[in-house]
């Protein structure tokens, strides 16, 4: 790995390495895997990124996890905006 790079405050520290970030994942892996009744292999590259290695799953199959996993990766990003309780949207 390159120097720097799984240092605190950086991407990869704050979306993959940091423990409480992968207790997340792992929460959220398991929680996929029970829905599509499949593996999912747990790495960076996947989760952050949607890039599969495998040839077993189907176009729409890929298309379901990668919709998940960007749905909570917005609900979990530091630059979600916040928005005040009582302002109707």
């Amino acid at each position: 790995m390159l120097e720097g790079l799984s240092r605190r405050g950086t991407y990869i520290h704050m979306w993959w390495e940091c423990k409480y970030v992968q207790s997340f994942w792992g929460k959220v892996i398991v929680e996929i895997e029970s829905i599509m009744k499949k593996k999912i292999n747990i790495n960076p590259a996947t989760i952050l990124l949607s890039i599969y290695n495998t040839e077993e799953w189907k176009e729409n199959e890929k298309n379901l996890v990668t919709m998940l996993l960007t749905a909570r990766r917005e609900e979990n990003s530091p630059t979600k905006p916040q928005v005040p309780g009582n302002v109707a949207m």
